[in-house]
C-alpha cells in the first residue's frame, strides 16, 4: 500500500542538494525507472514516427532556412510576415544551423524534447504522489495516448511529436518549472519560465501563469515570487523586445477587424472557435475533467500541499479557458484569440491525467476484483488507448513481486490483463493500420519522396529568386525548395499573426481557386485550380511574378514539362 503523506507535509520533505537534488530529492529515477522511461519514450516515438520537412515543420523550416541565409525566399508572403512572429527559437536554429546540417539539427533537437519530456513528466508525477509506480503508469499514460486531438479542444498532449515544434521543445521545460514550484525552488521555476517564453510565446505564457499562481498559494514561496516574476521577465526580455518592435499587426478600423476575424473563423475554426468543435471533443473534454475530479476526491485521506499545488495548476489552466470562450465567441477581441488561450488544455490534460493514473494505482494496490475494476476503467477506449506498454509495466510488477499487486489479487488481475491485451491489441491494429502504413513507408523524410524530389529539382535547376506558383492544396514546398511561392493554404495558420498578411494570403487564395464555404471547417471547399487552364496559368503567373508552376500530373495541360514523376509536374510560365 502507498505511504500516506501528512498535511502538514513542509520544508523537510523537499530536501536535496545540486541542481538534480533540487528537483527530485529522494525520489530521483531508480535505475529501473530509467530503463522503463527509455522504453516508453522509445514506444511513443514509433507509434509517432519521425518527420522532417512535413506537417507543421513544412511551414516552420523555411524560417530556420531564411535565418540561416536571409537572401533566400525574396518577395514571399509568408517568410516577409516573420517580423509579426518573434520567432527566437527559428532565429536561434537558424545560427546553429551554419555549423550543423539542418537534418542532424533538428533530429537532434527531437530526440533531445523528447526524452526530457519523458523525464519532466515522470518527475512531476512522482513528486506530487511521491510513489514512483504512480510516475510510471502516468508516463504510460501520456506517451501512449492516441486520440488527444479528439477531445482536448486544441493543443494535443504529446510526449513525443512527430516534429520538432517550438511547442515540442518548449513543453519538457514548463512541466519541469512547475517541478520546481512544487519542490520549492521558486527562482529556478523563474528562470525556466522566462526562458521558455522566448521558445514558445503562447505555452510559455500558460506554463508561467500556472507557475505563479502555484507559488503563489504556497507560503513559504510567496515572498520570493517578486523575485522571481523578475528574473523570470530578464529572461524573457528577447521575445518582449520583439513584441515591442515588432510591426504590421495593427487593424485599420472596424471593416478590416471584421474581415480578419471572418477569415479567421474561415480557416481556423476548428482551433480557436469553441462553437465550431464536434461534440465528441467537447464530451471528451467533460470527461477527462470529470475524471481529474474523481481522482482529486480519491486523494482525500492523503491530502498535501503538494496536491494543492497540482489543483492550483489545473485550475489555472481551466479558468483561462472563461476569457478564451468570451473574448473569441461572444465579444471576439483579435488580441485574445492572437494569444490562443485554448493551449492550456494540453496542461489541464496533463495533470488530470496525471490524478487519475494515481487514482487507479491506488485500486491496482487494493487488491481483489477491485484492482481489475480499477485496470478496466483504465483502459477505456474514450478516455485513452492505452497500448501495450502500460500493461507491460503492470506484468513486470506483477512478476517481480514488488508489492505493486497483493498476492491474493493475481489471479483476477492477471485475468483482466489477459482481456484488456487483447481487446487493445486487437483496436489499436484496426485503428492506426492505415496511418502506420503510409507513415512508416517514409518515416525518415516526412514527406512524399517525389514531392522531395519536386523540391530539389526545382532548388537545382532554377535561380535563388524565382518565385513558383504552386496548387494551393499541396503544403510545404518551401521546405526543400528554398524558393519562394505565391501561397498555400497551410500558410493562413502563421498568417493570422499578421492581419495585413492573412487578409492578402486570403485574396490569394480566392485567386487560386479556393473557396471555403462558411459551414465548412479546413480544407473541405471547392478547389478549382485543377481545372485553370493555361491561360488562366499564365495570367495568375504574371500577377505574382511567378515563373514556373508546381502541380499535379493529372492536371490537363498542353505546356511541355521541364519535370515529372508519376506525381507531380514542373512548368515554365510565359513571360
Amino acid at each position: 500500500m502507498l505511504e500516506k503523506t501528512s498535511a502538514a507535509a513542509g520544508p523537510a520533505d523537499d530536501v536535496g542538494t545540486g541542481w538534480w537534488g533540487r528537483i527530485c530529492a529522494e525520489h530521483a529515477p531508480t535505475g529501473a525507472d530509467w530503463i522503463l522511461i527509455a522504453l516508453t519514450t522509445l514506444l511513443a516515438a514509433l507509434a509517432r514516427g519521425y518527420h522532417y520537412g512535413a506537417l507543421d515543420q513544412a511551414v516552420l523550416l523555411p524560417f530556420t532556412r531564411y535565418f540561416r541565409d536571409p537572401s533566400l525566399y525574396p518577395g514571399d508572403l509568408l517568410v516577409d510576415s516573420i517580423r509579426t512572429m518573434q520567432p527566437i527559437f527559428w532565429q536561434a536554429l537558424g545560427l546553429l544551423g551554419r555549423i550543423v546540417a539542418l537534418p542532424w539539427l533538428f533530429a537532434g533537437l527531437h530526440v533531445i524534447a523528447s526524452v526530457l519530456s519523458a523525464i519532466a513528466v515522470w518527475l512531476l508525477a512522482v513528486n506530487l504522489f511521491r510513489d514512483r509506480w504512480s510516475a510510471n503508469l502516468s508516463l504510460a499514460l501520456v506517451a501512449l495516448s492516441l486520440p488527444q486531438e479528439y477531445f482536448l479542444g486544441l493543443d494535443p498532449l504529446r510526449l513525443v511529436w512527430p516534429e520538432l515544434t517550438q511547442r515540442s521543445f518548449a513543453f519538457p521545460f514548463i512541466v519541469l518549472a512547475l517541478v520546481c514550484v512544487i519542490r520549492r525552488r521558486t527562482m529556478l521555476a523563474g528562470v525556466l519560465s522566462g526562458l521558455m517564453l522566448n521558445v514558445h510565446p503562447i505555452s510559455g505564457a500558460a506554463g508561467a501563469g500556472m507557475a505563479l499562481s502555484g507559488a503563489l498559494f504556497d507560503a513559504e514561496q510567496r515572498r520570493r515570487v517578486p523575485a522571481a516574476v523578475a528574473l523570470g521577465v530578464a529572461c524573457a526580455l528577447p521575445v518582449i523586445i520583439n513584441f515591442a518592435t515588432a510591426t504590421g499587426v495593427s487593424l485599420a478600423g472596424p471593416a478590416q477587424v471584421s474581415q480578419w476575424l471572418e477569415i479567421t473563423r474561415l480557416r481556423l475554426g476548428h482551433h480557436f472557435y469553441p462553437l465550431t468543435w464536434e461534440f465528441t471533443r467537447w464530451a471528451g473534454i467533460a470527461l477527462l475533467l470529470l475524471l481529474g475530479v474523481r481522482s482529486i476526491l480519491a486523494l482525500r485521506d492523503t491530502w498535501s500541499r503538494r496536491h494543492t499545488i497540482a489543483c492550483v495548476f489545473l485550475a489555472f489552466a481551466v479558468v483561462i479557458w472563461v476569457p478564451a470562450f468570451i473574448f473569441t465567441e461572444v465579444i471576439p477581441s483579435p488580441l485574445v484569440i492572437q494569444m490562443q488561450l485554448f493551449r492550456s488544455s494540453k496542461f489541464a490534460a496533463l495533470l488530470a491525467l496525471l490524478l487519475f493514473a494515481h487514482h487507479q494505482r491506488l485500486r491496482l494496490g487494493s487488491g481483489g476484483w477491485r484492482s481489475v475494476r480499477g485496470m478496466l476503467v483504465l483502459a477505456v477506449p474514450v478516455v485513452m488507448w492505452v497500448s501495450l506498454t502500460a500493461a507491460a509495466l503492470l506484468a513486470l510488477a506483477h512478476v517481480t513481486g514488488d508489492g505493486l499487486l497483493q498476492r491474493r489479487s493475481r489471479l483476477p488481475v492477471l485475468l483482466g490483463l489477459a482481456l484488456v491485451i487483447c481487446a487493445l491489441t486487437a483496436a489499436t491494429a484496426l485503428r492506426v493500420r492505415d496511418r502506420a502504413r503510409a507513415q512508416y513507408t517514409h518515416w525518415w523524410g516526412g514527406a512524399d519522396p517525389r514531392w522531395v524530389q519536386t523540391q530539389l529539382w526545382v532548388r537545382e535547376n532554377t535561380s535563388r529568386d524565382a518565385t513558383v506558383l504552386v496548387a494551393p492544396n499541396l503544403a510545404g514546398f518551401r521546405a526543400f525548395s528554398e524558393r519562394a511561392i505565391v501561397g498555400s493554404w497551410k500558410d493562413g495558420g502563421i498568417h493570422q499573426n499578421d492581419p495585413a498578411t492573412l487578409i492578402e494570403w486570403w485574396r490569394r487564395m480566392h485567386a487560386l481557386g479556393l473557396e471555403i464555404q462558411p459551414d465548412t471547417n479546413g480544407l473541405h471547399g471547392n478547389l478549382a485550380f485543377a481545372a485553370f487552364d493555361e491561360r488562366r496559368l499564365t495570367e495568375l503567373g504574371r500577377r505574382y511574378g511567378a515563373r514556373y508552376l508546381v502541380t499535379e500530373t493529372d492536371h490537363d495541360l498542353a505546356w511541355r514539362p521541364l519535370f515529372a514523376n508519376s506525381r507531380y509536374a514542373v512548368y515554365e510560365l510565359p513571360p
